[in-house]
């Protein structure tokens, strides 16, 4: 599995609700703003997955190789866990 963050642009309700739907392992950081854990390596699979639930969604899916920071210690204790798995 991989990490990637989804950022949304118009329809944050919408791309929200997708997310939801389409992905088991996710993080809600804010609204349209999340992290997922997905089987694909390519940013454009997690495209496809959640456009394939109901058409183009406006967003930008960008993929996570290393992180740093400073959040909620529950967001980086998730982002440990499943990187790589």
């Amino acid at each position: 599995m991989a990490l990637f963050a989804i950022i949304g642009g118009r329809s944050l309700t919408e791309l929200d609700a997708r997310v939801k739907t389409v992905f088991q392992q996710k993080v809600f950081l804010h609204s349209g703003q999340w992290l997922v854990s997905y089987t694909a390596s390519l940013p454009a699979d997690v495209y496809q997955a959640m456009k394939n639930q109901g058409g183009d969604i406006n967003c930008i899916v960008l993929p996570i190789h290393t992180y740093y920071g400073w959040y909620d210690k529950a967001v980086w204790d998730w982002m440990d866990a499943h990187r790589g798995v």
